[in-house]
């Protein structure tokens, strides 16, 4: 954000893509928090509707939209892709049980991803409008030392 604050969107064409890259993910955040809390939702009243043996009515209004039908095969498609994709990397880097627990850290990657942006921005603009400097929130490392890192590698 200092950046955007800094440099605007006054770049060559290249860089706008990076730019635009940087900057998406304060965009995009809340959106993709949104389509969460909508598809468990639509689950929980799927379940339920079969609980009840009622019709779904979100099911009878995708029946209705064929290319609503289509749109949503395409956007499951994608996203079992990229879980097939994270499962795959992390069972071949860390093994099984590190890919068994992929499809739990997904969801909760995007909760902990709406929770970072919301804090930079909240501490951007209080910095900003409360005429406070703003801090950096650096992580603290920890590293081992060369004893203890040659008896716990497992690669």
């Amino acid at each position: 954000m200092q950046a955007w604050e800094r440099f605007g969107w006054r770049a060559g064409p290249g860089q706008l893509y990076w730019f635009w890259r940087d900057r998406k993910g304060l965009l995009n955040q809340l959106p993709n928090l949104l389509a969460a809390a909508i598809f468990l939702f639509g689950l929980i009243r799927w379940l339920w509707s079969s609980f009840e043996g009622s019709p779904w009515a979100v099911g009878a209004a995708i029946a209705q939209r064929p290319w609503l039908a289509t749109l949503l095969a395409a956007n499951a498609g994608l996203i079992l892709w990229r879980l097939a994709v994270r499962t795959g990397f992390g069972w071949w880097i860390y093994g099984w049980r590190h890919a068994a627990l992929a499809p739990i850290r997904m969801p909760w990657a995007n909760v902990i991803n709406f929770c970072a942006s919301y804090l930079a921005l909240r501490g951007f603009w209080c910095a900003k409008f409360g005429k406070k400097p703003l801090l950096w929130a650096k992580t603290v490392h920890s590293f081992p030392d060369a004893a203890t890192a040659k008896t716990s590698r497992t690669v």
